[in-house]
């Protein structure tokens, strides 16, 4: 049989389908058990992991960019080796043959105090007197 009047809907009811019905029940479910696992504590953890990662993450950039300083200090004091001619690294000849020939007469003192057994060791004039 068909109705033609149905009676009005009360203004505190509203009319909605199954599906939707069983929608609101799984999100007040979800919604319960969110309540229940304590969200503050879960948010402050988060929190409190978030600035611990940012201070591990702040300090690892700031030994990458100490690293990137010495680098470019490196690099730079090597340019600047790498420039300078190399007659100003080494002495003149005539120092050059002097410094040689006193270690050649140096050595050969050695080798012939060595020979004779009479190695004295001079002492700096560090004492005294």
């Amino acid at each position: 049989m068909l109705k033609l009047f149905t009676a009005p809907i009360p203004e505190h009811q509203a009319l909605i389908d199954k599906t939707e019905l069983d929608e609101l029940k799984a999100k007040a479910a979800l919604f319960d058990q969110l309540r229940t696992n304590q969200p503050l504590a879960i948010a402050r953890q988060i929190a409190t992991n978030a600035c611990n990662v940012n201070k591990a993450s702040t300090k690892r950039l700031d030994a990458i960019n100490h690293n990137f300083e010495l680098i470019e200090d490196f690099i730079n004091q090597s340019s600047e080796i790498e420039s300078y001619p190399m007659t100003h690294l080494m002495p003149p000849a005539k120092q050059r043959q002097r410094v040689l020939s006193q270690s050649s007469n140096s050595i050969a003192s050695l080798r012939t105090l060595t020979a004779r057994k009479q190695v004295f060791v001079s002492l700096p004039n560090c004492f005294p007197r």
